[in-house]
């Protein structure tokens, strides 16, 4: 696998993309075939909730759809909330102000938003997701990598974004 950058301006001689405007993530030819990435989730600054949201993620790219598969722990049990991917590219404070670094969903060109996605919990807390998103890549038409996902709560809780991870490169398949 190729080495990833994070940087605020474009290099050269490197293919490029934006999830938000102050931030390109680059890649290099190898990187670019790597089909693969992870988001490793941390509380969602400014989060003020009673529940400990905990989260891995996998993102994979074949055939020109994208699968991301997640597990959750710490939710409200027996509840359903959000999993977006959102057009940010930070989970802390560090990275800007909270409508910068998280953002809203990411869904730019396509006319509807389609983050409908859900998870609901089990009695325990725990979920398993797994999505199926023709719409995106990580690296070709609305590549995600870069970007964040973030956990929502449940509407008891106004869909709180209780937790975030960036999606970056790695060797998992």
């Amino acid at each position: 696998i190729g080495h990833y950058r994070v940087s605020g301006e474009n290099g050269s001689g490197a293919s490029s993309y934006q999830c938000t405007n102050s931030l390109a993530v680059q890649t290099n030819e190898s990187a670019a075939d790597s089909g693969a990435a992870i988001a490793q989730f941390q509380e969602y600054p400014n989060y003020i909730g009673p529940y400990e949201v905990e989260a891995m993620a996998t993102l994979s790219e074949a055939s020109g759809t994208l699968v991301m598969k997640a597990h959750l722990s710490g939710l409200e049990p027996r509840a359903s909330g959000g999993i977006h991917i959102h057009e940010g590219f930070g989970c802390t404070q560090a990275s800007g102000s909270l409508d910068e670094y998280a953002g809203g969903h990411y869904y730019d060109g396509l006319s509807v938003d389609p983050w409908t996605t859900t998870y609901t919990a089990d009695s325990q807390g725990v979920a398993h997701v797994e999505l199926s998103l023709p719409d995106f890549s990580l690296e070709g038409v609305r590549p995600v990598a870069g970007c964040v996902i973030v956990v929502h709560l449940s509407a008891t809780y106004g869909g709180a974004r209780a937790a975030c991870g960036v999606i970056v490169p790695s060797n998992a398949e």
